[in-house]
């Protein structure tokens, strides 16, 4: 799928707009790969919607709404580890979303204290 398609529906043109429409709308299934939908597997088909649910949250317009990278990669090894909707909902915190920056803290440090630099860097 391409970002913009102007062959989609003027609600639908953007990538992000098509995907939060056929999510809302329950048509998930026009989202994933054919193989995906034809698996019959009632483990998978959970995985499926799980990912769609995270996805919805991703998409949100309002960046308050959306999980933080943390969050989503803890949804989807929960997700991986077979858990499906389960480990959804037991490892998002709605709370934890709006929660105000701890005191004395600097954004970049709080931004990426959890993660490692980059192997590929434009200064080296």
């Amino acid at each position: 799928m391409v970002v913009v398609d102007l062959n989609r529906s003027q609600d639908e043109i953007g990538l992000a707009n098509f995907a939060l429409n056929k999510i809302q709308r329950f048509e998930i299934d026009q989202l994933i790969d054919p193989i995906l939908i034809s698996d019959t597997n009632p483990e998978i088909k959970n995985m499926i919607t799980s990912v769609a649910e995270l996805a919805f949250l991703c998409l949100q317009y309002e960046s308050e709404m959306r999980p933080t990278m943390n969050e989503v990669l803890d949804v989807l090894m929960g997700i991986q580890a077979g858990g499906g909707k389960q480990a959804y909902d037991s490892n998002r915190d709605f709370q934890s979303m709006n929660a105000l920056p701890l005191p004395g803290t600097n954004d970049a440090v709080v931004l990426l204290k959890d993660f490692l630099p980059s192997p590929v860097s434009v200064t080296s």
